[in-house]
């Protein structure tokens, strides 16, 4: 038998702070909200059994119940889903457990998607209610042993680009968010503008005031390449949590000079080594959905590992759609 109750965000951060199972993004997802990156209403949810308590914040859009979803237009959000206060060790008590979370979700909304994070791997529970599952995929690094030994797998292409930058003279140093990254975005939007990445001034105003406030709260470490001429090549931007010594590999922009100068991938490699010399023993490198990001980051020789977005209708129409 479980327990549903509806939670303010208060309650929401005392309880889920303390899970075992959780995210940096279940902790900062009012913050989205403040600067407003997601158009709808947010529920927190915590659900309560006898021996676990089960956590799931809900966007509210409309008559419809949407998650953030990796990249799909933002808002920077790369997955939220279920929390967990603690393990579970028993697969039947985990079955009976999702099975009847899931069977209160299908029947309270009308459309919902749900993007969990790595800890969720066993989602048969929601196949056998019947929601759709799609299978998604990020590069990561799990362990110092293989943080401090992943530069000796790097393939050759990497190493030839991480000595061409040296000889280029590029320089890497961590900063904090300030008017001088600003300006150099706002400058270069067009720039950095590629693909399905489209920075306008309204959008990119807001990514810049959530940056702001991810500084403010030491959630962020952001470093930058420059040139010998001084301009900025590239910035890494990565999302920490102190308490479970992750990073998640959050933005990342690197300007035409920094591209010629191979500064993007020396200035992941730099931010990777002081990440952890700062004693973070995760890190979330995201980008295994997109074949040029695929390309890219598995020079860097990390783990692929999948995670799943959940997904279930109600109505005839979007069961066609999702």
């Amino acid at each position: 038998m479980i327990r549903v109750e509806a939670v303010d965000h208060e309650t929401w951060i005392k309880t889920v702070n303390n899970f075992e199972y959780r995210t940096i993004y279940h902790l900062l997802l009012d913050e989205w909200c403040k600067c407003d990156l997601i158009n709808g209403e947010v529920y927190y949810l915590i659900y309560e059994s006898p021996f676990i308590s089960v956590g799931v914040p809900l966007i509210k859009q409309s008559k419809f119940v949407i998650f953030p979803v990796t990249r799909s237009g933002g808002p920077l959000i790369h997955w939220l889903g279920f929390c967990f206060s603690m393990d579970i060790s028993d697969d039947r008590k985990q079955i009976d457990l999702l099975t009847s979370i899931g069977s209160h979700l299908k029947k309270s909304f009308l459309y919902l998607k749900i993007t969990n994070p790595l800890y969720l791997n066993d989602v048969r529970p929601f196949l056998w209610l019947g929601f759709q599952i799609h299978v998604n995929y990020e590069y990561t690094f799990i362990g110092f042993d293989e943080m401090q030994k992943r530069s000796q797998k790097y393939t050759k292409s990497l190493r030839w680009s991480l000595r061409y930058a040296e000889k280029m003279g590029v320089k890497v140093r961590r900063i904090s968010i300030d008017s001088n990254l600003k300006k150099w975005l706002f400058d270069r939007r067009e720039e950095l503008s590629r693909g399905k990445q489209r920075y306008d001034i309204l959008n990119l105003t807001k990514v810049y005031n959530l940056l702001e406030k991810l500084g403010n709260l030491n959630a962020l470490r952001v470093y930058v390449s420059t040139l010998p001429d001084g301009q900025i090549a590239s910035v890494e931007i990565f999302l920490i949590d102190r308490k479970t010594g992750e990073a998640y590999r959050f933005l990342a922009f690197v300007s035409e000079a920094g591209r010629k100068a191979q500064a993007g991938p020396y200035t992941l490699h730099e931010a990777l080594e002081q990440l952890l010399n700062e004693n973070f023993s995760i890190i979330h490198l995201m980008g295994g959905n997109v074949k040029e990001l695929s390309y890219f980051l598995s020079q860097f020789r990390p783990q692929l590992r999948s995670y799943y977005t959940m997904m279930t209708s109600r109505i005839t129409l979007f069961k066609f759609l999702i």
